[in-house]
């Protein structure tokens, strides 16, 4: 359906028309003579009247609208579980060889009536299918999400979803499945009947441990038709045994907690091989290891809280530091300490200086000449004077002793580490810290985390901020009375893991050390197998500038001595690459880069850890199949049953197309038809003319 409208009234199209009757009437009328015949008069009347008359029309902006009917015809996304616990189950119940065929055949009978759409389903949503069952987890929530957002306003018919009914990530798929909330048929894949199975299901572990101690392990061992029997838990890391326990399985289902404690004896990321002996019939092997990985630190990071008096803040901030173990904090009274700055990697002075008690002139001009980091905590006693003259970054000028209460409002433009999860929220119910009402002066590169919110009024002076010297990084929080942040954490949510991320985050900021070296790259010492390989580098010239669009190339090397090599992408204020999946296992890398005649190189190591969640739990769900497909108007069928599922879709009254009206609209002065035909009669005006002997 088309139909032509324009910019202005209809009845405008009566000038149009007088438009062309008067230049045809003055022309060829009022100067008529007889050197045209009247039938040639006539002619050359018509055609100056519909020229003029078409060109004066596209005065009016006419505008074409084209009113189209489109048909939809029903979508229906067939989702594959390609997960491994598939191909680890029992043949004798399903067999994974003879299920394509099978898959294919629904296909076909349903794209006789419907658009069908195959995917597959395991760690995330793939484009199709992948009949090797190659993904490691199972995440069914996280597919239903993603179709709800790229097939909305679609015409779906049904959904249906082939699996074994086993999810290990993500929320339950019963109630993530409401997003879609269209007909769920499923098809119920796998075995629920338990195979006689020994497994390693859990080994909880510390991530750290530190070298020369010993470190705690707990492994959870479960059976199923194995009583009776006995086994072997084995612990060995670099091609040696450390650890050997007979087990007796004396119950039908069988679980087992088994504590234990290693001694960590190399220092880096290193690898632990769980093991428990295997058992003749046995389901499957592969959930009889479990390798986990634990990263060695030579000695933890020492840290020295010195303040000028007790204090409540001291004990809130070092039990929230010790949270992470990587951590250990001293505390000691200014007056009472004689050790040495530089066994510490970084202090924490509370009020110091002060105008009270000891001095701490020599302490600060060791802590200045030996580059130490710090965090001061300003407080009432704290001698501004002498914490002026450090000239760290901050300067004050106290106006008036009299304390405000100043509260913590979060400035979320802060870029020099992430801020916590739940910082945000949990800062609007942080008490107020005491602090003197000052003029303050920070340093081009200062950072504010908090600024100062007072009577409820937000204003630009920091409570939190954290400067930078050519040598070190230093935080200054403006106030005392953090003590009663964590107090507030705690009784509000009954956890102080905000706060702790917090004076975590801090501390890990101050404390590292600055990479020197003109070619850094940043690598995970761990990866899971099935995410990416993912790493940044940085070139520096001599003068320590950043080197844009220079090729940084990456060699990759595992265990067996095969090298992959890969070059970075270059970005904006760094380099990236992606070098995709590789399988679990040790490997070295090697980048290297050419500077203006130089070049660089750095070696490093990751590990990628397997992950073996999927054979942990091979008996299928297919309760949860069924209580979906009946709660969202569906039904279950086994894979034998694809011509009753068909038939069960194409039953469906709801499931029919939809047709949509698409208007278009188009200027008619666009049209290179029309234009056309206005040059075609001129024309053909102009070549009668000319023909008949007139101009």
């Amino acid at each position: 359906m088309m139909s032509v409208f324009t910019s202005y009234p209809w009845y405008f199209t009566i000038f149009c028309i007088a438009a062309g009757l008067a230049y045809a009437a003055v022309l060829y009328y009022k100067n008529a003579n007889e050197e045209f015949s009247k039938k040639t008069l006539y002619g050359l009347s018509v055609l100056r009247f519909v020229s003029v008359f078409l060109i004066s029309f596209l005065l009016l902006s006419p505008f074409i609208k084209m009113q189209r009917k489109q048909v939809e015809q029903p979508l229906v996304l067939v989702l594959q579980d390609q997960s491994e616990s598939l191909k680890l189950n029992d043949p004798k119940q399903f067999n994974v060889n003879q299920w394509p065929s099978l898959f294919d055949e629904l296909q076909n009978q349903l794209s006789s009536k419907y658009e069908v759409i195959s995917m597959g389903l395991g760690d995330r949503l793939s484009e199709t299918p992948d009949f090797t069952y190659p993904d490691k987890t199972t995440n069914i929530a996280s597919a239903f999400d993603e179709l709800a957002i790229t097939y909305e306003n679609r015409n779906i018919g049904a959904v249906v979803l082939i699996s074994d009914g086993i999810y290990n990530m993500g929320e339950n798929p019963l109630y993530a499945y409401q997003k879609l909330g269209h007909p769920l048929y499923t098809v119920a894949l796998g075995d629920t009947t338990p195979k006689k199975d020994i497994r390693i299901q859990r080994v909880n572990h510390n991530r750290y441990a530190f070298l020369g101690n010993k470190f705690p392990l707990e492994v959870e061992i479960s059976a199923d038709k194995v009583r009776n029997e006995n086994v072997k838990l084995r612990v060995s890391t670099g091609g040696k045994q450390v650890f050997e326990q007979e087990l007796a399985i004396d119950r039908d289902p069988f679980f087992v907690q088994i504590p234990l404690q290693l001694q960590a004896e190399k220092e880096g990321v290193q690898r632990y091989t769980i093991s428990v002996s295997s058992l003749k019939d046995e389901l499957t092997t592969k959930n009889n290891v479990k390798d986990i990985l634990v990263e060695v630190i030579d000695g933890r990071q020492q840290i020295l809280l010195l303040a000028a008096a007790p204090h409540p803040d001291l004990g809130a901030i070092k039990n929230s530091i010790e949270t992470n173990e990587r951590y250990e904090v001293k505390v000691a009274m200014l007056d009472d300490f004689s050790g040495k700055l530089s066994e510490y990697n970084m202090l924490i002075l509370h009020q110091i200086p002060s105008t009270k008690g000891r001095s701490a002139t020599a302490l600060l001009t060791e802590l200045q000449n030996k580059h130490i980091p710090a965090w001061f905590l300003i407080g009432l006693q704290t001698d501004i004077n002498a914490l002026n003259t450090l000239n760290l970054g901050l300067q004050m000028q106290v106006r008036n002793a009299q304390p405000n209460d100043a509260y913590p409002a979060l400035n979320e433009q802060f870029s020099m580490f992430g801020i916590p999860d739940g910082l945000s929220s949990t800062t609007n119910m942080f008490p107020p810290l005491q602090t003197a009402f000052a003029k303050y002066t920070t340093s081009e590169n200062a950072q504010v985390l908090f600024v100062q919110k007072v009577l409820g009024v937000k204003t630009s002076d920091p409570l939190l901020l954290i400067t930078q010297t050519p040598y070190a990084k230093y935080a200054f929080t403006i106030g005392e009375g953090m003590w009663k942040w964590r107090l507030q954490e705690f009784a509000q949510k009954n956890e102080t893991g905000a706060f702790d991320q917090l004076t975590s985050k801090l501390v890990q900021l101050l404390s590292v050390q600055d990479d020197k070296r003109p070619l850094r790259v940043t690598a995970m010492p761990v990866y899971r197998e099935n995410e990416t390989v993912e790493m940044d580098a940085e070139l520096y010239n001599e003068a320590f500038e950043f080197v844009p669009n220079a090729e940084i190339q990456m060699q990759i090397k595992n265990a067996e001595g095969t090298k992959y090599d890969f070059q970075f992408t270059a970005g904006a204020q760094n380099y990236h690459l992606n070098a995709g999946f590789f399988p679990a296992g040790e490997y070295t890398y090697e980048a290297s880069a050419t500077h203006s005649g130089k070049k660089y190189r750095m070696q490093g190591r990751f590990m990628v850890a397997a992950v073996d969640i999927e054979s942990l739990r091979l008996t299928a769900d297919h309760q949860l199949l069924y209580t979906m497909s009946k709660r969202y108007g569906g039904a279950m069928f086994e894979p034998t049953q694809i011509k009753e599922l068909v038939k069960a879709i194409e039953a469906r009254d709801d499931v029919r197309p939809v047709i949509y009206a698409r208007k278009t609209y188009k200027e008619l002065i666009q049209s290179k038809l029309l234009f056309t035909i206005i040059v075609l009669l001129l024309s053909a005006e102009w070549f009668i003319r000319r023909y008949e002997g007139s101009y």
